[in-house]
């Protein structure tokens, strides 16, 4: 498929058919991943030419904040105003390190 020749439509229906086959296949690998970390017996394997590491990480960021507070486990950062460099950027502000990026987003028209 020369997919510099498709139309807008065709582009259109093949990202839609790629995005449904992509998360056919997210799925199908996080059972598959799933399925192995049960049948793992130990942190580490070597099946066949590979070797698998069972890996655990945590997420604290449903932790709520008071309780985070009581075990002393709260930093204050400085952090960018994005609202507000984003108004200066499209009023004509120049700025280093800033950068843009362009994307589609496809939404189905229901019919």
């Amino acid at each position: 498929m020369n997919i510099e020749k498709l139309n807008k439509e065709q582009i259109v229906d093949r990202l839609e058919e790629i995005k449904y086959q992509a998360e056919e296949i997210d799925a199908e690998r996080k059972e598959l991943s799933d399925i192995m970390m049960s049948k793992m017996t130990a942190k580490e394997e070597m099946i066949g030419d590979y070797i698998i590491t069972k890996v655990t990480r945590q997420s604290f960021s449903k932790v709520d904040l008071t309780l985070a507070k009581e075990f002393g486990a709260v930093i204050m950062v400085e952090k960018l105003d994005t609202k507000t460099l984003k108004r200066l950027y499209k009023s004509g502000a120049k700025m280093t390190g800033m950068e843009e990026y362009s994307y589609i987003m496809i939404k189905r028209v229901e019919s």
